[in-house]
């Protein structure tokens, strides 16, 4: 498969940061990354190498139902991950997963991550037409939860910053749909904490016209899916108020190792 080049500009504060990235797909539907277009890095296998649940985009043994999503809480019509990301403890690694955790500090892994993530929306790599998607969005931060970059002091939202780089490789308009009214965070919560949460803290934002949600085909960008809670909270506020059908789009699809430990050695082997 040929070889995407990308020419990046991503505005921040007083500041425009400007880079140029090459993304590409091997034979082993592994995605590598280089930024001079000689130095290549693997970044990770993409997701659709493998069975997967089209819901969640969690790997999945063949012919078995899933078991990473909660069917009955499901409001996505899909989601689409680049590929998968490893939370401490499962005996696997990525660079996927290091950029993303990076990106919790850092700015500039938004441009390569986001870069990927358009790149297996190009190369319809998940059946699907980007060209369909009538707008992008993402998943909001308060302003006290705002990350910081470590060496620029620059305030950002890593969500934010990955769907203005996706924005500007697929030419779709990107609209702040939604506000979170309060700080609050998913990390080491239950299942159970997480929906509760999210239901309390996403709302609509109260700036913009319902009426352009009528008939439309969204697109909420994020850097992760792990319950699916925050994703599947926003697209029902989105399903509620007219929205034909909602796409989550992440860098990293968060691996169930609990439950699919016996899968991980069989798909890396494959």
């Amino acid at each position: 498969m040929s070889t995407n080049e990308y020419d990046i500009e991503l505005q921040v504060p007083n500041n425009i940061i400007r880079q140029k990235v090459y993304i590409t797909l091997t034979e082993n539907k592994s995605i590598r990354y280089s930024l001079d277009g000689e130095r290549w890095n693997d970044l990770c296998y993409v997701i659709p190498k493998w069975n997967y649940c089209i819901k969640c985009a969690h790997p999945l043994p063949s012919n078995e139902e899933c078991h990473a999503h909660d069917e009955k809480r499901e409001i996505l019509t899909r989601t689409i991950a680049v590929g998968l990301y490893f939370r401490t403890g499962t005996p696997r690694r990525n660079i996927l997963t290091d950029l993303i955790l990076s990106l919790k500090s850092s700015i500039n892994p938004a441009i390569v991550l986001g870069a990927s993530m358009s790149f297996i929306l190009e190369k319809r790599l998940y059946g699907v037409d980007y060209k369909n998607f009538d707008l992008i969005t993402y998943v909001p931060l308060h302003e006290n939860e705002m990350k910081q970059d470590s060496d620029l002091e620059i305030k950002y939202n890593q969500a934010e910053l990955l769907a203005h780089v996706i924005s500007q490789i697929l030419k779709l308009k990107v609209i702040p749909l939604f506000i979170k009214k309060m700080p609050a965070s998913l990390r080491w919560r239950s299942v159970e904490e997480r929906w509760e949460i999210a239901r309390r803290v996403y709302s609509l934002n109260p700036q913009i016209d319902t009426k352009i949600l009528k008939n439309k085909s969204i697109l909420i960008v994020d850097d992760i899916r792990t319950t699916g809670a925050t994703g599947n909270t926003l697209a029902q506020l989105l399903i509620k108020h007219g929205a034909r059908e909602v796409t989550l789009l992440v860098a990293g699809r968060t691996f169930y190792y609990n439950i699919y430990r016996h899968l991980l050695d069989k798909l890396y082997k494959s």
